[in-house]
């Protein structure tokens, strides 16, 4: 099984690496298919990463080099502000449900940033 390490964290199974992606964006439940060991000693090592510049500095150049993600995000289109509001007024949800000005380089920069609290200038 190929496993994936990323900045020193936790070794986990390919398939667990995009699990655990969402957990940095907010959204613990992605990470409930992995044993609770395995998910603490994440959470535990993602903790002292942070809390550590230079290894948190490694982490930022890391996440940054996987680039924006490539795909549609259909899910969180299909169910976010933007479908919610055209179901209750009846209406088609315009341009795909992203927005027309949407920038996904600027996206991604602010995600790293904000999730992240990665610098802006650290690439």
């Amino acid at each position: 099984m190929k496993r994936h390490i990323v900045a020193g964290l936790v070794p986990l199974p390919a398939q667990a690496a995009f699990a655990a992606q969402p957990v940095v964006a907010g959204a613990a439940g992605a990470m409930q298919a992995i044993p609770d060991a395995q998910r603490e000693a994440f959470r535990q090592r993602l903790e002292d990463v942070m809390r550590d510049p230079g290894a948190q500095a490694t982490l930022c150049a890391s996440v940054r080099g996987f680039g924006a993600p490539a795909y549609y995000p259909a899910c969180m289109v299909d169910h976010g502000p933007g479908a919610m509001q055209a179901a209750m007024s009846g209406q088609p949800v315009a341009n795909g449900g992203l927005r027309q000005d949407f920038d996904a380089a600027k996206g991604w920069d602010a995600a790293v940033a904000g999730y992240l609290q990665c610098s802006r200038d650290s690439r």
